[in-house]
Formats: structure tokens, sequence, C-alpha cells
């Protein structure tokens, strides 16, 4: 563990050229499955938070996320003799996804790391996938990906932490009390923007919804959830699921959170629109959908229902308006899908409800 945390504290400092070593900041280590991680400063200034794994190989895995999001991945190997300074041409790839290239820099004989590509899309590889494959100088690695799911939310909520204790992001305003009135004029509506048209989310949103979640699911109200590890995701063969970037799981019910990047939508009633003309043309039977009132804040609350031959569901939606122009959808149905569920599904959703909001309003 010694030397597992001074590889982490050497991360950005080798990277950044500084002259001081990264010191673990007290009271910021963290454990999540095989992965222990902690953050990291450097003349007391927050640098990065770093987690590592060590496989049977004698190969330890790295994982380190800055400041400033820039993420890295590092290997290290005590029989390993590198030469300091050296670039390392690195491919790699993923389950049976196409092989990426990056350059990774030997800092010491035994260490090399390399910045990773600041890209959504392979950020939720690392997260979702089975086997991370490696080759470099003829030598050929592989590791499991096992439990990357959670270590990764535990990373992102490590940065987080650390960047509003530094002031770099202050704690959003409470949200206003809701209005006691009818409501508001119905105006016209753009026409619903198609799924597929959606930018991703960077890989900061991604994290910063990955906090929110597990803060969400640690509220005393929400015993009995968690978040589905990577094997878990792949077996649950639900479309409406499958479109989510963290799922979850309680007592006879599943729940997910999309994100909608910062300028997709300009508003809950757009994102609002999206989701029901999808469910509905994803119905082959009778479909029904609504909005309901909601008593705890400004969101947009809203079901889906389809009973069909082959589908018999009911989903319910509120979707949440981020301070930053990010918009969340946190989906609640059935594990099964089942319409008689229905009050364990509200149940849900209402507990879900007034942790998400609590949360956010932190």
């Amino acid at each position: 563990m010694k030397r597992a945390a001074l590889a982490i504290a050497l991360l950005l400092g080798v990277l950044a050229t500084l002259p001081a070593r990264a010191e673990s900041i007290a009271g910021s280590t963290f454990a999540s499955g095989n992965w222990r991680g902690a953050a990291f400063e450097t003349n007391g200034r927050f640098t990065h938070c770093g987690m590592s794994a060590r496989y049977r190989s004698g190969i330890s895995m790295f994982f380190s996320v800055s400041g400033d999001w820039t993420w890295r991945i590092a290997w290290q190997h005590d029989d390993w003799r590198l030469t300091v300074g050296q670039a390392v041409p690195v491919t790699f790839w993923i389950d049976s996804f196409p092989p990426r290239q990056v350059n990774a820099k030997a800092t010491q004989a035994s260490f090399a790391i390399a910045e990773l590509p600041a890209e959504a899309n392979v950020f939720d590889l690392f997260r979702r996938g089975y086997m991370l494959y490696v080759t470099a100088e003829g030598r050929r690695f592989q590791f499991s990906l096992e439990g990357t799911y959670a270590a990764l939310t535990s990373l992102g909520m490590c940065v987080k932490q650390q960047r509003q204790i530094a002031g770099l992001d202050p704690a959003p305003a409470p949200a206003p009390p809701p209005q006691l009135q009818g409501p508001a004029p119905r105006e016209p509506q753009p026409p619903p923007r198609p799924q597929a048209d959606l930018p991703q989310p960077t890989m900061e949103q991604r994290l910063q919804a990955m906090t929110i979640v597990a803060n969400m699911l640690a509220q005393s109200d929400m015993g009995g959830f968690r978040i589905l590890s990577d094997s878990e995701l792949r077996t649950l063969d639900n479309s409406f699921l499958n479109i989510g970037h963290i799922v979850w799981q309680g007592p006879r019910v599943l729940g997910m959170l999309r994100i909608i990047p910062r300028g997709a939508a300009a508003s809950v009633d757009e994102v609002a629109a999206n989701i029901l003309a999808g469910d509905s043309r994803s119905c082959k039977g009778t479909f029904a959908s609504g909005f309901t009132s909601d008593e705890l804040g400004a969101a947009k609350r809203m079901f889906s229902a389809c009973d069909s031959a082959v589908l018999r569901v009911l989903l319910r939606y509120t979707v949440v308006a981020a301070d930053d122009g990010v918009f969340y959808i946190f989906l609640t149905t059935g594990r099964h899908g089942d319409l008689a569920n229905r009050d364990t599904i509200d149940q849900a959703e209402a507990t879900l409800r007034k942790a998400v909001y609590e949360v956010m309003r932190r």
C-alpha cells in the first residue's frame, strides 16, 4: 500500500514538472472494491485524486483525475526496467471495441503513465467494459474492469469534494420554494429533438452526475438501493434503461439517470416532450402519458405507460435542471416492467425524488 500511495502521489507532479512531490490530503482516503485512493496536494493546493488496484500478474493499475478533470491511466510493476523519460507507444482496447493509441511516459523504471482522451465515450467504456487489453513494446497485458463503475464514481466524488473545498465549485443556491399558483399559460414548444441528435455529455458532467447519484442513494430513505455493476447492467436487456448513463436497483424497482448536456435542450419542457414522444413511438399498443404536480421543487414530472402484447410497462420520470445548463432525467420503473407494480413504483419514485432534491440543493 505504501508503494501504491507513493506512485499515485507522483502522478501529477511528474507530468506537470512540478518540483515538489504531491502529498495525500488528510481524511481523503477512500476504498471501492479492490481500488484504494485519496486526494493529493502540492504546496497546499489540491492537484488530483488518484486510485490504484493490484492485479495477480503483479501489475498495479492507476487512475488519476486532476482538478481540471484531466484524467490519466498508469501501470507499475517491480520487475520493469524502463528508461526514465522514455515514451512508450501503447495500444489499448476494451472488449471488442476498436483499439486506440496513446503515448505513455516512463516516470520511473517501473512506472509509466498516459493521458487518456477527454472523450465521454472512452470514459464510458472504462466504466462499463469487461476487459481492458494493452499492448506495449511487443507485450500484451489484460486487466479485468469489474468494479470500475463504482470505483470511478468514488474517484469523481473525491475530485468534486476537493473542488468545493478549494472554492472551484461553489455549492448551488437553495432551490426556491414551490409557487402556490395555477399553471402558467402554455406556450408553443419546438418539435421534439430526436435522441440520436443529442451530443454526448463530457466526462466531467458524467462524474458530477455519478456524485449526485451516489449521494442520493446514500440517503437514509433510499435503503436497499445500489448502483448496478457492469455485468448486472448487461443482463438487464431493457431498452428504456440502456440509454441511461447510471443505472441502479432497489426493492422491486429499477432506476436510471440520463444526462442531457448543455445546449442540447432549452428547457425542461423540451426535454419532457422528447421523452414522451420517444416513448410513444416505442409503444406498439395502448399508450398513455401525462404530467403530475411537483410539490417539492422546480422540476418536471411525468409518466408514460404502454400496454401491448409484448410490453407492459409504467415509467415515471423527473426532469431536473442543473445550474450549469445540464438537465438530468431520473427514471423509475418496475424490475420486470409490470403495470401491476404501480404502487411500488410510485412509492419508490417519491422517495427518489425527495433524495434528488436534497442532494441538488446542497
